[in-house]
């Protein structure tokens, strides 16, 4: 199996494959943000991944975006397209979004571990 180069990939995509969002429509929305990526010609840009439960099952169908930490809700495959150029433009889908994570920590450097008291 080859490996993928990340050198250029600015956002992972983390599709849920779990139970409520395979019934909600997560395999045809994993297509049709499979065709919006090879469309753009982004294919180097945005890496698409299918989990197991993210364990957000009232949110079907949810997508994380990566490194941006964004969690996007309520997703179906007619939202592929909005959703593609909203990282295309580097912006927010606010409407769709259920929760952020944001760390300012750079994921390449040691952590400082705490003395214990």
């Amino acid at each position: 199996m080859a490996s993928r180069n990340i050198q250029y990939t600015t956002h992972h995509l983390l599709l849920c494959n779990g139970k409520s969002c395979k019934k909600g429509g997560a395999k045809a929305l994993h297509k049709a943000i499979q065709r919006e990526i090879s469309t753009n010609g982004l294919k180097q840009s945005i890496q698409t991944t299918r989990t197991r439960c993210l364990e957000r099952c009232k949110d079907r169908c949810v997508v994380v975006d990566y490194p941006d930490g964004t969690w996007y809700h309520a997703l179906s495959e007619e939202d592929a397209p909005t959703l593609i150029n909203t990282l295309r433009s580097e912006r927010l889908w606010s409407e769709k979004i259920s929760h952020r994570m944001t760390n300012d920590e750079s994921a390449h450097q040691k952590k400082s571990k705490k003395k214990k008291k």
